[in-house]
């Protein structure tokens, strides 16, 4: 088995995989929202409502995906470290 410290501590796996999770979400309606206000200025207003609808969704995101790497690393703990 692999001896890395950080590998070990579930609460840090749980936080960083939530966040990586949630990051994606934000990334992408963040490019969305800025590309469509860049494009033309009138759409500022869908810009925000763009941008503030996907949080819930980065939320949701970012719990699905710390569960599933949590459940991925204590089920098949060779495979994340592939």
């Amino acid at each position: 088995m692999h001896d890395n410290n950080l590998y070990k501590n579930n609460s840090l796996v749980f936080i960083c995989s939530l966040m990586a999770g949630a990051f994606a979400v934000i990334f992408a309606a963040f490019n969305v929202s800025l590309f469509l206000f860049l494009s033309n200025r009138n759409f500022l207003d869908t810009s925000k409502i763009i941008f503030l609808a996907h949080v819930p969704l980065a939320v949701i995101e970012g719990i699905v995906t710390a569960f599933l790497i949590t459940w991925l690393k204590k089920t098949f703990p060779d495979f994340l470290l592939q």
